[in-house]
C-alpha cells in the first residue's frame, strides 16, 4: 500500500537518478560507501547499478528497480527539509558504480573556488538571492565543512528567494565560478525582488513594559518588528511560510495607536491563522501579548498642498517729492489631507464564510453560536438549507477559551465543510484546496476535497509516481484522484472508472514502471492499472472464485511482480507488471484456517521477501518472491489487527494498529517478534490505517477512527501523539519532499504531514 516501502518506490526523501536539483542550484557530493552492516546476516545484491545517499541511510537502485537500503550515508538529515520556492525540497546525492559512469552527467566547466566572503563581495547581496538560471555564474557543491548555507527566505514577500549565511556547519557548499558552459548547473545570483501583499490586517497588543507603540523611535520599532516575526515561528508555529507576512522592520509596520499597528499578509486565510493562534495560544512578544488579529480594509492617503500669494503695496508721499514703494508678501499655505477607503467588498459566498469565522473566533462566549448567527445574516441559505446547516454544524464541537490551537483547527474545518455544503443560494464554491484555504496547525495540514462525504471509503491509498504527484485508488468514489504536492491542488476527475460500479472498488495501490496498480476489493475480476504519463486507465483481467473483499494492499518485488495480500480470497494475487498479467492460483487460506479476513497490505523487508500484516489470522505472511512459496510467523493470541506493516530505517517493521492495544514489530533478520516495546494504545476498531516514515526517520501513523496520529521513534521505541486536523484516513505514502499524504476514506480532505515543522 505504501510505496515508500516497496522496491521500485522511492524511499522517504528519495529521488530518482537523475541528476536532482534544489531550488535551481546544482548540488554535488561524492559517493557515499555502501555496507551492509553488523546488524544484518544477508549479502547485499549484487545486481545494484546506482547508489543514493541520503541523510543517515544509503539506498542502492538496482536493474529491477529495487530499493536496498543500509545505516550508513553522509548527510545530516537537516538538509532533507530544505525548502524550494514552491515547496519542501530533497537532498540527493548521486554517485555511480559499474554501470553508470559518472561522465554520463554533464558537468559545467567550473572556474576559481570562492571563498564566503568573496562570494558575498561580488554578489553584492544585500538581503536574500534570486537564483536563476545561466551559462556563467555560480555552482554549488554541498558535502563540506565550511562554505555556504541556504535556506528559505523568511523575510515577507520574499517567497521565492533564498537565503545564503556564511557556514561552518559541516553541512556547507563551496562556491565555484562558472565559464561558459551548456550545463544547466550554473546560476546567476541577484538581490531578490519582493513581492506587494495587499490584504492588511490590524493588530491589537497588551504591552506591560516599555513605551506606547506611538512613542517609540525607528530603532525601537525595528526590534519589535524582528520579534514579531520570531512570535510568528516561535508561538504559532508559522515556520516555512514566514515569508507571506510583512512586519519585518519599521518601515513595513504602521502603528494606528499605543496598542496597534497595521502590516500586510498574503491573502485573508494568513489573517484568519493569526487570529486562531491570538485566541488559542500564548502570542507573545516584545514583553506585548497579541490580544485581536482582524482583517481590515486598505486605505488610501492622498495628501494636497495648496500654497496662496497675496501681495500688498503701499506708497508713501513726502513732502520732498521722494516717493518710497515698499512691498508686502503674504504667503498662506492650506494643506488638505483626504483619506480614501477603498469601496466596501461584495462579498461572495466564500469571503462570507471566511470573514464569519474571523468574527465568531472573537466572540466572548460560543463561537459555534456566533458562526451561526454571522451566517443567518449573508443569506447563502435557504430555510430548509439553513437547518441543514445547523444539524450539520451539531456534530463540529465548539472553541472556548481553553481550546488549544491544534485544537480549534478541525473544528473551524468543520464549520466551513457545513457552510459550503448546505449551502443553496448564490454558493457554488467547490470545496478543494484550490478554492479553500488549507487548515494549518504547526506541522499538519488538511487538504479539502469536494466530492467525498461521510458514509464510505471513497479513495483507499494514495501512491506516489515518479512525476512527483500522488494518484488515489478508487473505493467507492467513481474516479481516480490526484494530488500535487507542490501546491496541494486536488484533481478528483482525472479518471472517470464509474462503468466499474460504486462498490468499493479497489483496496490500495502499489506504483510500478510507470503505472500504478490498484488493488481488486470488491471489484474482484480486474486490476486497475493507472498509467502516469497519460493519466489513461485500463484493466488486468482476474479469474478467481472469490466474490467480495478480495484482496487488500500489496508490495513490488525485485522480480517487477506485485503481491497482493489476500484477504477474504484464498488465493495470493500475482500482478506481473512487465506483461501485465495477474495470476491467483497460489492457496493461502490453508495457512490460517477459520480466518475470513486474513491479511492486509505488505512491505518488502530488505532481504526481499514481502511480509504482510495479520488482521484476525494469528501469523504474518511471508512470501518469497524467488520462489513465489508462502510461509507464516505466528502472532500473540490476542484477537488484534493489524492494517499493514511500515519498514523503520533500521529494517524493522511496525504493525500499523487497527484494532490493536500494542505496535507489532518484526525483525526480518532473524524473524523475531516484539509485542512489548510499545503498548497501552486505546481500545476500538479501525484506529489507525497508514502509516510512513519521515525525513526525520521517525514513524507517522495516520488516523481511521482515531482522532491523533501516532509518532514512534524507531531507534528509542517512544511513542508521541498529535491531533489529527482530520480522520477516516486510509493508505498513505510519502511524497518526493518527505511530506506524509493520507487519502481520504471517509473524510473529505487529505491529511498532510510534514515532518520538518514537527517535533515529535
Amino acid at each position: 500500500m505504501h510505496r515508500s516501502r516497496d522496491p521500485g518506490h522511492e524511499s522517504p526523501g528519495v529521488t530518482e537518478a537523475r541528476g536532482a536539483s534544489l531550488a535551481g542550484v546544482h548540488w554535488q557530493q561524492p559517493a557515499c560507501v555502501l555496507t551492509h552492516g553488523n546488524d544484518y546476516e544477508t549479502p547485499p545484491p549484487t545486481n545494484l547499478s546506482v547508489l543514493v545517499c541520503v541523510g543517515n541511510r544509503s539506498y542502492t537502485r538496482a536493474h529491477s528497480h529495487s530499493i536496498v537500503a543500509s545505516d550508513t550515508g553522509l548527510f545530516s538529515s537537516s538538509l532533507l527539509t530544505m525548502h524550494t520556492s514552491t515547496a519542501l525540497a530533497v537532498l540527493v546525492a548521486l554517485a555511480t558504480i559499474t554501470v553508470l559512469p559518472l561522465s554520463a552527467y554533464a558537468e559545467p566547466a567550473l572556474g576559481d573556488e570562492l571563498t564566503a566572503a568573496e562570494f558575498f563581495a561580488e554578489t553584492g547581496l544585500a538581503e536574500c538571492a534570486d537564483l536563476t538560471e545561466a551559462e556563467t555564474g555560480y555552482f554549488f557543491e554541498s558535502g563540506h565543512e565550511t562554505g555556504i548555507s541556504r535556506s528559505r527566505c523568511t523575510l515577507g514577500g520574499s517567497c521565492q528567494c533564498e537565503q545564503l549565511d556564511t557556514c561552518d556547519s559541516g553541512d556547507c557548499f563551496k562556491v565555484y565560478r562558472c565559464n561558459a558552459t551548456e550545463s544547466d548547473g550554473c546560476f546567476a545570483v541577484a538581490n531578490c525582488t519582493r513581492a506587494r501583499f495587499d490584504t492588511a490586517m490590524e493588530v491589537t497588543v497588551d504591552c506591560n513594559r516599555g513605551l506606547p507603540l506611538d512613542e517609540r523611535g525607528d530603532e525601537d520599532l525595528d526590534f519589535f518588528a524582528m520579534r514579531w516575526k520570531q512570535a510568528l515561528e516561535q508561538d504559532c508555529g508559522i515556520s516555512g511560510r514566514l515569508c507571506r507576512y510583512y512586519g519585518d522592520t519599521a518601515d513595513s509596520i504602521h502603528v494606528i495607536n499605543g496598542t496597534t499597528f497595521r502590516t500586510t499578509t498574503l491573502n485573508s486565510a494568513h489573517v484568519e491563522d493569526l487570529a486562531v493562534c491570538a485566541a488559542t495560544a500564548n502570542f507573545r512578544f516584545n514583553r506585548c501579548t497579541v490580544v485581536s488579529v482582524v482583517e481590515v480594509p486598505v486605505t488610501t492617503t492622498t495628501t494636497t498642498t495648496t500654497t496662496t500669494t497675496t501681495t500688498t503695496t503701499t506708497t508713501t508721499t513726502t513732502t520732498t517729492t521722494t516717493t518710497t514703494t515698499t512691498t508686502t508678501t503674504t504667503t498662506t499655505t492650506t494643506t488638505t489631507t483626504t483619506t480614501t477607503t477603498l469601496p466596501a467588498c461584495s462579498y461572495g459566498c466564500e469571503e462570507s464564510v471566511e470573514a464569519c469565522i474571523g468574527k465568531a473566533m472573537f466572540s466572548p462566549n460560543n463561537v459555534r453560536e456566533a458562526f451561526v448567527d454571522c451566517m443567518a445574516q449573508v443569506s447563502h441559505h435557504t430555510d430548509s438549507a439553513f437547518v441543514s446547516f445547523g444539524i450539520c454544524l451539531a456534530d463540529c464541537g465548539d472553541i472556548d477559551a481553553n481550546t488549544t490551537r491544534d485544537e480549534a483547527g478541525p473544528i473551524l474545518f468543520c464549520y466551513r465543510m457545513c457552510a459550503f455544503n448546505t449551502a443553496d443560494m448564490d454558493c457554488d464554491v467547490l470545496y478543494t484546496s484550490s478554492t479553500v484555504s488549507t487548515t494549518t496547525t504547526a506541522c499538519l495540514s488538511a487538504t479539502p476535497v469536494g466530492s467525498a462525504a461521510s458514509g464510505g471509503y471513497y479513495w483507499t491509498d494514495v501512491v506516489f509516481a515518479e512525476n512527483g504527484i500522488g494518484y488515489a485508488c478508487p473505493g467507492f468514489a467513481t474516479s481516480v484522484m490526484t494530488i500535487d504536492p507542490t501546491d496541494n491542488s486536488v484533481n478528483e476527475t482525472v479518471a472517470d472508472v464509474s462503468a466499474y460500479g460504486t462498490e468499493l472498488k479497489w483496496g490500495g495501490g502499489v506504483y510500478a514502471n510507470g503505472s500504478v496498480y490498484c488493488i481488486p476489493y470488491d471489484y474482484e475480476t480486474a486490476v486497475l492499472v493507472i498509467d502516469t504519463s497519460d493519466n489513461s486507465i485500463s484493466t488486468i483481467p482476474v479469474t478467481n472464485n472469490c466474490t467480495a473483499s478480495c484482496w487488500w494492499g500489496g508490495a513490488l518485488a525485485s522480480n517487477g511482480k506485485i503481491y497482493a495480500a489476500p484477504q477474504g480470497a484464498l488465493e495470493l494475487l500475482i500482478i506481473d507488471t512487465a506483461t501485465n498479467t495477474a495470476d491467483a492460483t497460489i492457496d493461502a487460506a490453508s495457512l490460517a484456517p477459520g480466518a475470513p479476513y486474513r491479511w492486509t497490505g505488505g512491505v518488502t523487508a530488505f532481504d526481499g521477501r514481502i511480509f504482510m500484516a495479520p488482521w484476525n489470522s494469528k501469523k504474518i505472511l511471508v512470501v518469497n518472491p524467488d520462489t513465489d512459496s508462502l510461509s507464516t510467523i505466528d502472532i500473540p493470541d490476542v484477537g488484534s489487527a493489524f492494517a499493514d506493516f511500515v519498514m523503520g530505517p533500521s529494517g524493522r517493521l511496525f504493525g500499523i494498529p487497527a484494532t490493536a492495544t500494542f505496535i507489532l514489530i518484526v525483525d526480518p533478520v532473524v524473524d523475531s517478534l516484539d509485542s512489548t516495546s510499545i503498548t497501552g494504545l486505546p481500545s476500538g476498531n479501525y484506529k489507525w490505517y497508514g502509516a510512513g516514515i519521515g525525513s526525520d526517520g521517525l514513524l507517522y501513523f495516520t488516523p481511521n477512527s482515531a482522532t491523533t496520529i501516532l509518532i514512534v521513534n524507531p531507534d528509542t521505541l517512544s511513542l508521541t501523539s498529535r491531533a489529527s486536523p482530520v480522520n477516516e484516513c486510509n493508505g498513505a505514502d510519502v511524497s518526493e519532499a518527505g511530506a506524509i499524504y493520507c487519502t481520504p476514506g471517509t473524510d473529505d480532505a487529505f491529511l498532510v504531514i510534514d515532518p520538518s515543522m514537527c517535533a515529535a
